[in-house]
């Protein structure tokens, strides 16, 4: 309890001593101030049940305080434990995507080749997890529908053939001049100067297949830094399979882990038949 509290209660106290001497001090037969007997008895009587029900309260104030803590303690467990499968979860998925760099490009240099995931968040195409990017000012770049190289696998997907839906998109970019990306990507100038560092880029689109029907969840993108591939020809159509092969893999560890229903965000394409 605190210094408030206890001067009230000394207060009520001292009113009820102050009652009872009163009642004692005036005579029992001095009739103008038979009024006053009446005030002080009930002071009196009323001084120890105010402090009951004020008790009263302060318990029931100390009892919800308590409460308030248990529950603040139990989301802030709640959200540790989020953190911990969280982290848990990126962990697990860049070890996949870093396997799949040194499986799609054997004998390059890894530190050349940077790998995402990127999944469909608020009608964007947000990263969720990467590999050998924490170093660079693209990392958390967000895209529409249309908008980068994995903008235009989503909008290709939404507008294209079912027997064509996991084909992936290959751009050049060292080749390709500001302007071009711009005009034909849509790229801000924020995103163009946060991705003049990359050469190359190979995005492929992610889908979930639920039952006949499939839905465009994201893009893996894989793409080049620093120097260009010894092999290009692994960024060509005859090694697409394998890409695309290494895309259904990250779904499934997509789906694994959660990630996917995670966001709840889809892109219908249409019933499989």
């Amino acid at each position: 309890m605190g210094w408030g509290s206890w001067s009230f209660l000394a207060v009520v106290f001292l009113l009820a001593m102050l009652g009872n001497v009163l009642l004692e001090l005036i005579p029992t037969g001095s009739g103008g101030i038979a009024p006053i007997r009446v005030i002080m008895r009930f002071v009196a009587s009323a001084a120890p049940m105010g402090i009951a029900l004020y008790s009263l309260s302060l318990a029931a104030r100390r009892a919800q305080a308590a409460e308030s803590r248990e529950e603040k303690r139990r989301k802030e467990a709640d959200t540790e434990r989020r953190e911990t499968i969280r982290f848990r979860m990126l962990n697990e998925l860049s070890a996949t995507l870093e396997a799949t760099v040194s499986r799609l490009f054997p004998g390059e240099a890894q530190s050349n080749i940077r790998a995402n995931v990127m999944l469909i968040r608020n009608r964007r195409l947000r990263p969720v997890c990467s590999w050998n990017m924490r170093a660079y000012p693209d990392r958390e770049l967000e895209f529409q529908k249309g908008q980068g190289i994995c903008g235009v696998v989503w909008k290709l997907v939404a507008e294209g053939n079912v027997n064509k839906l996991w084909t992936p998109r290959y751009a050049s970019i060292k080749k390709m001049p500001r302007s071009t990306l711009k005009d034909r990507y849509g790229l801000t100038p924020d995103q163009l100067a946060k991705t003049k560092h990359i050469l190359w880029i190979l995005s492929v689109p992610l889908f979930s297949q639920k039952d006949d029907s499939l839905s465009f969840i994201g893009v893996l993108n894989l793409d080049g830094v620093n120097a260009l591939l010894k092999e290009p020809g692994r960024l060509t159509v005859d090694n697409w399979d394998n890409v695309t092969g290494a895309a259904k893999n990250i779904v499934q560890e997509l789906e694994r882990l959660g990630t996917v229903a995670e966001g709840g965000e889809v892109d219908p394409v249409r019933p499989l038949w």
